[in-house]
């Protein structure tokens, strides 16, 4: 009998120094923590990669941001300029390899969030972000 639910473990998202899946690589974790490009331990972020379960409930995507995020919330508008995200095989992350901070998550493939990406509006004053700069696996 087969489980019909996919285990954190089916997942994984691997960013790596190279494009094409080359040099040093880092498995980030998914749970919607902003992370340090040092924290990586790479020297930039120029090709991800994305596995995941054929039945995944959920979609993996990835932020890389070319200036350290102070809001805890992205706005559309900075999309392209302050971050990018990707949610496919990226061989080859182009400017964005400069990236200095970098967040994996999950969401549901219905539209709902899987893990909280701290992106959520607040009223009155918007907490600052926390930004790790080491990753506990």
């Amino acid at each position: 009998m087969s489980n019909s639910f996919s285990s954190p473990c089916d997942y994984k998202i691997t960013v790596y120094s190279g494009p094409n899946y080359t040099g040093d690589s880092c498995v980030l974790p998914i749970n919607g923590a902003t992370y340090s490009l040092k924290a990586t331990g790479l020297s930039k972020i120029a090709s991800i990669k994305f596995e995941s379960p054929d039945y995944a409930i959920s979609e993996l995507a990835v932020k890389l941001y070319n200036t350290i995020p102070t809001r805890t919330s992205d706005l559309g508008p900075e999309r392209g300029s302050a971050w990018e995200y990707y949610t496919k095989d990226t061989p080859d992350t182009g400017t964005w390899a400069e990236a200095k901070c970098v967040m994996a998550y999950a969401y549901f493939a219905g539209g709902g969030i899987a893990v909280v990406d701290s992106s959520f509006a607040h009223r009155g004053e918007e907490p600052s972000r926390e930004i790790l700069d080491t990753i506990d696996h």
